[in-house]
């Protein structure tokens, strides 16, 4: 038995597990493959695919869905040179802010770290 065998059989146990992982599989595909054009259409087929099956499991990703709807639908808008708006770069500062911190063994003085993160996270500045 391969693993898609397997697969096949879990997803044979129960007919609302099989519609569960199609639903996941559709709101996975929602999520990578829409544009911020097509993605209000999608949505409503997705949201009320998941009100007509009335999965117990699902209930409050469903009310999530409802309440959240602008806010998703947002995330499909294109707005710096055609990426998303991500805070992934102001995790990627405070991740390298907390490793200069646990590299310092405790801040006595925070002048001298301010100085020190602001030299360290400048690109533009070399040592001379």
């Amino acid at each position: 038995m391969n693993k898609r065998d397997l697969f096949d059989m879990i997803l044979n146990i129960n007919e609302n597990l099989s519609l569960s992982y199609l639903l996941k599989e559709m709101y996975v595909e929602f999520n990578e493959g829409n544009t911020s054009s097509n993605c209000q259409a999608w949505f409503e087929t997705i949201y009320s695919a998941f009100i007509e099956a009335d999965i117990p499991e699902y209930r409050e990703f469903t009310i999530l869905l409802y309440n959240w709807k602008q806010e998703i639908l947002n995330s499909f808008a294109y707005p710096f040179e055609n990426r998303k708006q991500s805070n992934a770069f102001t995790e990627n500062i405070n991740g390298q802010i907390r490793t200069y911190l646990s590299v310092s063994n405790g801040v006595v003085n925070f002048i001298r770290f301010r100085k020190r993160i602001l030299y360290c996270l400048n690109y533009k500045i070399f040592y001379s």
